[in-house]
């Protein structure tokens, strides 16, 4: 019983000591797996940390590079910006450059415009280059002073020829001479009441009137014949282009000042037919005066303002003054004993003005 009891036991403890042998070797088993599948899993992570190292010292390789490249993208970037600094600088420069020229040029363009219009206006009025060659030093200021001295002179030889109290004076003749030339028609006061004063007046006015019929009213005769048809060719001139008929009258008159010896017996021939004139009637009016000098010298005196009026740009020419005109006193003068409420009665001296309406020199006129 008892070997059965120990067979049993013995048995039942190899059965145990089986079961124990299996399940530590079943664990055994499992902590092998365990222990292969911890190991693949390290060798799994020592592959990936193989792997991440070697991205890593890519990457580390790929920083380098890029650092390199950014680092010569900033070197260039900074000569880019100094290249930039260097083009914006020449820009401004060529900028400035061209608003200089551009100034430059509007100023030649307005030099230019205005050399073409002066050069235009010297080709339209060539009587302004005409005007250069001094034809006359005449202007308008002079020539009313020379007027002036004509009058005076003309009332100074009046003076001097009738002598004190008129004595040299034959009235009769004067009268007579004064009737046949048409002055005292209409005239308000009559013949047999005319008195010195009267009379000194009106040989004032019948010297003038030579001077103006022969030489003032004609003024192409201090340069040519008047048979020589100049002043129709003036005229002709005139009535289509005024501008250009006072060019061609001023370049007339350069010639002729140019050609002194012509010039000279044309005007000597001229004051001789004159004084020819004035002295045929001084003469028989003032028989006994010595006047000859002075006659002389009012002839040259108004032969000279002639040609010089004549000359100007705007020739200056007499106007008459109509009788019955008012006395005005702001355009006209008068002589002693003239009634300055009244109205025109004897033209002395007539008033001289230009073509442009400009120039204006008072006439002399006696009114009642």
């Amino acid at each position: 019983m008892d070997i059965d009891r120990r067979i049993s036991s013995f048995y039942r403890e190899r059965r145990q000591c089986l079961r124990f042998s299996n399940h530590r070797y079943n664990n055994i088993l499992r902590y092998q797996e365990s222990a292969l599948s911890f190991q693949r899993q390290l060798d799994d992570e020592r592959r990936r940390r193989q792997d991440s190292e070697r991205q890593n010292k890519e990457l580390c390789s790929k920083n380098q590079n890029l650092q390199l490249h950014i680092r010569w993208l900033m070197d260039q970037s900074d000569s880019g910006v100094e290249w930039k600094r260097s083009i914006e600088g020449r820009c401004s420069q060529l900028e400035n450059t061209n608003i200089s020229l551009y100034q430059q040029n509007q100023e030649l363009t307005c030099r230019c415009t205005k050399i073409a219009a002066e050069n235009r206006e010297l080709n339209k009025n060539y009587m302004s280059l005409v005007r250069s060659f001094q034809v006359t030093d005449d202007d308008s200021s002079t020539i009313y002073k020379r007027l002036l001295g004509l009058r005076m002179s003309i009332e100074s030889l009046v003076q001097r020829a009738k002598g004190t109290n008129s004595a040299n004076m034959i009235k009769g003749v004067a009268i007579q001479y004064l009737r046949d030339s048409g002055l005292l028609q209409e005239f308000p006061i009559g013949e047999n009441l005319l008195d010195a004063y009267h009379m000194s007046i009106y040989m004032e006015t019948a010297i003038m009137k030579i001077l103006n019929d022969r030489l003032f009213k004609k003024p192409f005769a201090c340069i040519f014949d008047p048979n020589m048809g100049f002043e129709g060719i003036y005229e002709w001139i005139k009535t289509r282009d005024s501008k250009m008929a006072a060019r061609w009258r001023q370049q007339m008159c350069l010639l002729t000042a140019q050609d002194a010896n012509t010039f000279e017996s044309k005007r000597e021939a001229e004051v001789k037919r004159v004084i020819t004139a004035l002295s045929g009637l001084l003469s028989t009016v003032y028989p006994k005066a010595e006047i000859t000098p002075k006659t002389t010298k009012l002839c040259y005196e108004a032969f000279d303002l002639n040609y010089a009026m004549f000359g100007l740009e705007s020739m200056i020419y007499p106007v008459s003054t109509p009788r019955g005109t008012p006395f005005n006193e702001k355009t006209m003068t008068t002589p002693q004993k003239s009634n300055p409420a009244g109205s025109v009665s004897l033209e002395i001296f007539p008033s001289f003005q230009d073509s442009d309406g400009v120039f204006y020199f008072q006439p002399k006129v006696w009114c009642l």
